[in-house]
């Protein structure tokens, strides 16, 4: 009896063993199935994903290839309009430059020609005024001629050349050491007289030659 119930120990036991062997090569190849089912699975998202970012690149790349060009047309034409906006105001700022300048110059010439011109007719009324010291009222003529001649160069300087300045101021020096003007001095009016034709001589080149200018300034 004791060895009928040690077998059927031994059997259930066994069987047992049998029976968990088999559950768990069952949950093994279940456990590798499902690890395959994974692996493949989420190989074709790998391959899904790697076909969208491919074809996300290739979106971005046409979109690129149009909108470059694009950007770099507009650049170039914006460069080149600056360019030519730059270099028409400056020509525009040249030219009204020129245009003031010579708008000035002009203005000066006909304002120098115009203190040359009084210049001459004090030089000659002095000269006048110095012939006829010796009658009466003539001295006072002589002075009055002679600070008008002053005044004149004084308020004028700016438009007589260096060389006609200073034989203008020599004529004035000249004249007021003339006894006709100043009776304590000894100079001659003759001396004054010679210094006004070189005055006029070279007002008169001085002339001249700004006339001769002017068609080229033109």
């Amino acid at each position: 009896m004791s060895t009928i119930g040690s077998n059927l120990q031994q059997e259930t036991k066994a069987a047992v063993e049998a029976e968990f062997a088999a559950r768990q090569a069952a949950l093994l190849q279940e456990v590798k199935n499902s690890i395959a089912d994974a692996l493949k699975t989420d190989q074709r998202v790998v391959v899904i994903a790697d076909q969208k970012k491919e074809e996300k690149s290739r979106r971005w790349w046409d979109i690129a290839q149009i909108v470059i060009p694009a950007l770099l047309t507009g650049l170039v034409g914006f460069g080149v309009w600056y360019t030519q906006n730059r270099l028409s105001n400056e020509i525009t700022a040249a030219n009204q430059a020129l245009s003031t300048r010579y708008v000035l110059t002009q203005e000066y010439d006909k304002e120098k020609f115009k203190v040359y011109q009084r210049t001459i007719e004090r030089l000659t009324v002095l000269e006048n005024a110095l012939a006829g010291a010796q009658y009466p009222m003539g001295r006072s003529n002589a002075v009055t001629a002679c600070n008008s001649l002053d005044d004149e160069v004084n308020h004028s300087e700016f438009y007589f050349s260096p060389d006609i300045l200073a034989e203008l101021k020599k004529v004035s020096y000249l004249a007021s050491t003339t006894k006709d003007i100043n009776p304590g001095a000894s100079g001659k009016a003759s001396a004054v007289e010679t210094q006004i034709d070189t005055v006029k001589t070279k007002i008169r080149d001085e002339v001249r030659k700004e006339m001769g200018r002017l068609p080229a300034q033109k």
